[in-house]
């Protein structure tokens, strides 16, 4: 979502919404067959030409120093940016030459694809390489260019001229059409096919461009609308589902109200049994409590409606005392016989959550708040709030472990086949052959989907929160990048990849300007110090490998490689984190 100019407390932003959709049979066919014959190869032949020229600009580069004989960093700095500016680099009006239809035999696999189509998979070769160079001229050495893909799964149409009227979306290339009160809509792609559109919200503002991706075997479309007033044109936040996180749950159901644990069931007999007499109990997904007297707490054994918990005190069936509540998974209720909820204060059940005004949802605070990344936890604010790091990966580690490894056995046993099994199998369809270890890949990919998905939602939410709640935020940032490469443990570099600073903070950045929040972000105090320390670890990990590839290159007698690793200790001595 990219903001562009607009006038005072007037905010122009473009925003995606993104869809399920399902294609029918043929269609489904037809979009693959067009990943395959278009998207990826236009993708693949202007990557390598701009890797040809990138290549070539290296190698002038490297020349030039050797016979100027420079070393220092600031040197190369200097000499890059002087043949940068002499060296003739593709541009994606270049690039069009590639997909000009007219210059193309009438039997090439272009010629059956809207144009439009064909120009955006240049564009966003352009724009993917333009996002590489402003890392590469900001100094970030390790940005790599974009690398030629097997599959680009990605069909994008953008055109100037978009029509949109009450029950339909057209542009050059596709048509969407759409009814209030339907759960699907219908989406034609011009040459292609029908797609069915799981219909959820209504689209916002203007549509400048649509795309039709694949991940992991499902498709999505997207539409990319411009925004004028973004300022509160947002749609509500959907509620919460039932799978609430164990740290993020509050510490006991609402009595006499809706339950945000419980995806809003009502617990209105909380205090009396969880089950209710003779019919289907919310609280349990609808299981049925006919016998909740003699069947749901059963002493000292495992009661069915709670999928064999053990509920050892069967006078407390609910919340047990100082212990595990398995009505909700097994967050801690050390306090059950205390209050519902803490009023005005921090349960730690919700992550540090705030409790005082559960009546009242997320009503406007006002007045201002400062967020600070400490070690211990993922934030902490001036208000008193303290979130624990989710840990979303690392709870689901051993899931982890468990798929890579049945992948990992597969991969090996395929190495060891014998010459009459892999006969067998090369006869055998291309869809047929590796089925196993495609079925592996697929469930690792969903597990990763499923975390994901579950840190995205997290860090929406908790950024919602704070825009919403209070009129101007102060971040203090934490370089995320650095730590992570220079951490103590294995264990604190994974915690810092799955708490995601950086998404955070753009998510943040974000809901700011949707609800009119002022955003002030700050460098932590603190890190100048922790830099200088990070920065001499990193100069003697590099003096050390230069100085081994030297001794090397003079046990060989390589002398250009003895002059790159001179170079490497002289960019080693002066390089900046």
């Amino acid at each position: 979502m990219a903001a562009a100019a607009g006038g005072k407390g007037v905010v122009d932003v473009r925003r995606a919404f993104k869809y399920r959709c399902y294609p029918l049979r043929a269609t489904l066919r037809r979009l693959n067959q067009a990943i395959d014959e278009a998207t990826t190869p236009i993708w693949n032949a202007c990557v390598r030409e701009r890797r040809a020229a990138f290549e070539h600009y290296l190698r002038k580069v490297e020349a030039i120093m050797v016979l100027e004989g420079m070393y220092a960093a600031a040197d190369e700095t200097a000499v890059r940016k002087r043949v940068a500016r002499s060296h003739h680099w593709p541009t994606k009006y270049d690039q069009y030459a590639l997909i000009r239809k007219r210059d193309l035999p009438p039997e090439h696999p272009y010629q059956r694809y809207n144009t439009a189509m064909l120009q955006c998979v240049v564009g966003q070769v352009d724009g993917a390489y333009q996002a590489f160079w402003g890392h590469w001229r900001s100094g970030d050495k390790e940005a790599r260019p974009p690398q030629e893909s097997r599959h680009f799964d990605c069909l994008m149409f953008r055109h100037s001229r978009v029509i949109q009227r009450d029950g339909y979306i057209t542009s050059s290339g596709w048509r969407f059409e759409y009814a209030a009160g339907r759960r699907f809509a219908r989406l034609t792609l011009h040459g292609i096919g029908v797609l069915k559109v799981r219909w959820h919200r209504s689209i916002e503002g203007r549509v400048k461009a649509v795309s039709v991706t694949r991940r992991r075997g499902k498709w999505y479309v997207s539409f990319s609308c411009e925004i004028d007033d973004f300022s509160g044109a947002c749609s509500p936040l959907p509620a919460s589902k039932s799978c609430v996180q164990q740290d993020l749950r509050q510490e006991h159901p609402v009595p006499g109200g809706a339950d945000p644990n419980l995806a809003g069931a009502d617990n209105h007999t909380v205090n009396m049994l969880s089950a209710m007499e003779g019919g289907a109990d919310p609280n349990l997904a609808g299981a049925d409590n006919r016998k909740c007297l003699r069947s749901c707490a059963r002493r000292g054994g495992a009661d069915p409606n709670l999928a064999g918990a053990d509920n050892v005190r069967a006078g407390t069936p609910i919340r047990v005392r100082g212990g595990a509540d398995p009505n909700l998974g097994g967050a801690d209720n050390c306090e059950s016989g205390g209050k519902t909820k803490r009023g005005g204060g921090a349960d730690p059940n919700l992550g540090g959550a705030d409790n005082g005004r559960a009546a009242a949802g997320g009503a406007r605070v006002g007045g201002a708040c400062t967020i600070w990344f400490p070690d211990g936890a993922f934030l902490c604010d001036s208000r008193g709030r303290t979130v624990n790091h989710p840990a979303f990966y690392q709870r689901q580690i051993a899931t982890l472990r468990r798929l890579s490894r049945s992948l990992s056995r597969k991969l090996e046993a395929r190495k060891h086949r014998t010459a009459a099994e892999r006969e067998r199998i090369a006869a055998l369809p291309r869809w047929q052959r590796d089925r196993n270890i495609f079925k592996a890949r697929r469930r690792l990919a969903r597990w990763h989907e499923h975390v994901a998905a579950k840190r995205t939602d997290f860090l929406w939410r908790l950024a919602r929160e704070y825009a919403e709640r209070f009129d101007a935020v102060t971040l203090y940032t934490r370089p995320a990048k650095t730590p992570i490469q220079y951490a103590i443990t294995s264990n604190t570099a994974l915690r810092l990849c799955d708490a995601a600073y950086g998404r955070f903070e753009t998510m943040l950045r974000q809901k700011c300007q949707q609800f009119g929040t002022e955003l002030t972000i700050k460098e932590n105090p603190t890190w100048p110090q922790q830099k200088e320390t990070l920065r001499q670890a990193r100069q003697w990990q590099d003096l050390g490998k230069a100085l081994r590839t030297a001794k090397s290159a003079l046990k060989k007698g390589s002398h250009k490689r003895l002059q790159s690793s001179l170079r490497d200790c002289a960019r080693a001595v002066t390089r900046e984190i």
